[in-house]
């Protein structure tokens, strides 16, 4: 369960196939995206390339979780996503913007392994 929560978190705000989701959804990840651009300070051209990134990788991460894996394998596979999605990233951020970006995931996920631990 652990494992599925910080798949969708490290998504920047999950992102399944717009069509999929209602309008509310719809602001709620243009308002986490807009948050993002600003904390990293990205440029116009890095938006869209940021954009595309994190739909791409969020997308497979929502295929991860709804697949029958194991948790093992889900796990292993989770990291080669988060893995490339990085090296993606590196190409886009500058070296500061990349390691705000680090500190924003390890963030989310601290977040959500305390929500975690907290309905236990």
């Amino acid at each position: 369960m652990l494992i599925v929560a910080v798949m969708l978190l490290t998504g920047t705000t999950t992102i399944a196939q717009e069509s999929e989701l209602t309008d509310e959804q719809k602001a709620q990840m243009q308002v986490q995206f807009e948050k993002h651009f600003k904390i990293l300070g990205l440029s116009d051209g890095q938006i869209p390339k940021f954009q595309e990134i994190t739909r791409k990788y969020s997308k497979q991460l929502m295929t991860l979780r709804d697949s029958d894996n194991s948790r093992f394998t889900k796990y292993k596979t989770y990291r080669s996503i988060i893995k490339n999605r990085n090296e993606e990233m590196k190409v886009v951020l500058s070296e500061k913007q990349f390691e705000l970006y680090q500190e924003i995931q390890e963030e989310l996920q601290k977040e959500m392994r305390e929500r975690n631990s907290n309905k236990s």
